[in-house]
C-alpha cells in the first residue's frame, strides 16, 4: 500500500454507511461481537459530530480509516470514533489520521487534545504513545477499564501585564502555593524590570517577573495555572524574560521541575534561604524612623509607601497579627536584629527570609526561631547577593 494514493477528506454524505461499518467492524474486532444500537451516534455521523470534523481516508474510493474531533470546552478537543482497516495498519495511516486531527484542534486554538481507549487493547494504547500522547489515568467505562491519554502544546501569546490581570496572577500564584496580593505587585512594579503574562483562549494562564538588581536579572515570579502546564509555556516566559541578560538570579522553590528549568537558564542552586518565624523580645525602644542607608532606595520607599517601618539598616512590615522583617542590611547585623526586636511588643509573632550561612541565622535559631520551610538561591556565577544583606523579600531580593 501506498500511503501517497491515499486521500484524506472530510466525511461526504455517500460515506457515512462506509465510514460506519469501519468503525464498528473494528469494534467487533476487539469485542468479538457488536451491538449496533449501543452506538446511536453512528446513526448519522453527520448530525451527531456536526459540530466537530469528521476526516476520513480513501484509497480508490474505498474507505479505509476514520477519525473525529470534537471541542470539550474552550481549550480541550477530544478524538473520538478513531478506526483503520486491518490491512492497512502499521502502515502510518493511523498517524496520519492523529496528526491531521490534532493540527484541526490546534487550529481551532486548542491546546490539548484527550481520547481514550480500552486499557487492555494493547495495540491501541502503544499506537497512542507513538503518536505523541501521555497517557494521564484510568477510568470505569461502560464496557471495562479505560485509559485516558492527552497530548498538550502552548498556544498561548505573550504581553505585558496590567493592573487588570492582577486578580489573575495572584490566582496563579495561589494554585502554587504563593501569593501576589496587590501589595505585592505594587513592590514588583516599583522596580526596573518586567512583568508578563501568557494568554490562551482569552484567559491568563501563567504570568512571571524579572526586576534589574545593578544589571543582574532577578526571576521575582513564574507561575503557570495547573491545567496548562507541561505545555512548555513556562520555559517560554523564562526565554522572554531573560531575553539579552547574562547575570541572572532566583530563590526557587523545592519543586524539581523548577531546578531543572533554571539549570538550563544556566542557573545554579548555591544555598538555601530559611523561613523563619519566632518571637520578639520586647523590652526596648522601638527604632527611630530614619533614612534607610543602603541600596535598593525604590524597593524600600515603596514598602515605607505601605505602611513599613525604615530605619537605618532594617526594613519591618505589619502582617496579619505580627510583623514582617522585609530587609536587614548591616555589617553588624545581630546587632540590629536584637535592636528591632527589643523594640517590637513582647511576643510579637516575626518572620524573616535570611541566608544559612548569615549570622542572622544561626543567632535567630539559638533565641527561639524555627525554621518553617526554604528556598534555594539559584544564580549565574557573576550574580551574587550582598555579603551584608541579611535579610530580604524572597520575591525581590
Amino acid at each position: 500500500m501506498n500511503l501517497a494514493n491515499v486521500d484524506f477528506h472530510d466525511l461526504r454524505p455517500d460515506e457515512q454507511d462506509a465510514v460506519r461499518s469501519l468503525i464498528l467492524e473494528g469494534l467487533g474486532e476487539h469485542w468479538g461481537s457488536v451491538d449496533p444500537t449501543l452506538n446511536p451516534d453512528l446513526d448519522d455521523l453527520a448530525v451527531t459530530y456536526a459540530a466537530g470534523r469528521i476526516l476520513v481516508a480513501t484509497d480508490d474510493g474505498t474507505v479505509v480509516g476514520t477519525g473525529t474531533v470534537i471541542r470539550r470546552d474552550a481549550t480541550t478537543a477530544e478524538i473520538v470514533r478513531m478506526s483503520v482497516i486491518r490491512t492497512y495498519r502499521r502502515t502510518g495511516l493511523g498517524r496520519r489520521l492523529v496528526e491531521e486531527l490534532v493540527a484541526t484542534a490546534r487550529g481551532w486554538g486548542m491546546s490539548r487534545v484527550v481520547l481514550e481507549t480500552s486499557a487492555h487493547w494493547t495495540e491501541v494504547v502503544e499506537f497512542y504513545v507513538r503518536c505523541g500522547f501521555t497517557q494521564t489515568h484510568f477510568e470505569s467505562g461502560s464496557f471495562g477499564r479505560d485509559a485516558w491519554f492527552e497530548v498538550k502544546w502552548d498556544c498561548a501569546t505573550l504581553r505585558e501585564a496590567s493592573s487588570s490581570d492582577d486578580a489573575d496572577m495572584d490566582a496563579i500564584a495561589r494554585e502554587g502555593d504563593a501569593s501576589a496580593d496587590a501589595e505585592y505587585l505594587a513592590l514588583v512594579r516599583s522596580q526596573a524590570g518586567r512583568l508578563l503574562v501568557a494568554e490562551s483562549a482569552g484567559r491568563v494562564v501563567a504570568y512571571g517577573g524579572v526586576v534589574d538588581i545593578d544589571g543582574v536579572a532577578m526571576l521575582c515570579d513564574l507561575f503557570v495555572a495547573a491545567d496548562a502546564r507541561g505545555m512548555g509555556i513556562g520555559t517560554r516566559l523564562l526565554d522572554e524574560l531573560f531575553n539579552g541578560s547574562t547575570g541572572r538570579m532566583t530563590f526557587s522553590s523545592k519543586h524539581p521541575a523548577a531546578h531543572a528549568a533554571y539549570r538550563r537558564a544556566g542557573m545554579e542552586p548555591q544555598w538555601r534561604l530559611l523561613y523563619l518565624r519566632g518571637a520578639a523580645i520586647g523590652g526596648g525602644a522601638e527604632l527611630p524612623v530614619g533614612q534607610w542607608r543602603h541600596g535598593r532606595a525604590a524597593l524600600v520607599e515603596q514598602m515605607a509607601r505601605q505602611g513599613a517601618h525604615v530605619s537605618s539598616d532594617v526594613v519591618w512590615m505589619p502582617e496579619g497579627n505580627g510583623v514582617w522583617i522585609a530587609r536587614l542590611e548591616s555589617d553588624r547585623p545581630v546587632e540590629v536584629l536584637a535592636a528591632a526586636l527589643a523594640g517590637l511588643t513582647a511576643g510579637t509573632v516575626v518572620t524573616m527570609c535570611t541566608p544559612e550561612h548569615s549570622a542572622v541565622a544561626r543567632w535567630a535559631q539559638d533565641n527561639g526561631f524555627a525554621v518553617s520551610d526554604y528556598d534555594t538561591f539559584c544564580a549565574t556565577p557573576d550574580a551574587l547577593v550582598p555579603a551584608d544583606l541579611h535579610c530580604l523579600d524572597p520575591g525581590l531580593a
